[in-house]
């Protein structure tokens, strides 16, 4: 493994992967809704607003600390909505993962 890189491992099953692009004109919590709703089907705006879930405000500086610092080790988030384990790493990466899946801890990020 390279320094600054992390390893993290989940037991559940990535069922979406998705990515943010910080020079869009989209925020990243719009990115997020738009892939936990296309896991679950729905369309975004029939969705729980996700500032009911997580810090909204944390998800957002996630994005201004690798601007502002690239040379800083790598972060992510990680919270559940409903029953969903969503993983957002500071490169963008965004990984929605089924917590029924198996129980064999694999990685979250390849």
């Amino acid at each position: 493994m390279n320094q600054g890189q992390l390893s993290l491992q989940c037991d559940c099953t990535p069922v979406g992967v998705h990515h943010y692009d910080s020079d869009s004109d989209s925020s990243p919590i719009d990115a997020v809704i738009r892939a936990i709703a296309v896991v679950t089907d729905t369309e975004p705006e029939n969705l729980a607003p996700l500032y009911e879930t997580i810090d909204t405000e944390a998800l957002s500086e996630l994005f201004e600390h690798r601007s502002n610092a690239p040379h800083l080790e790598e972060q992510v988030l990680a919270f559940t909505v409903d029953n969903w384990n969503v993983f957002v790493r500071d490169d963008g990466q965004i990984r929605v993962c089924d917590p029924t899946g198996p129980d064999t801890p694999s990685p979250i990020f390849e």
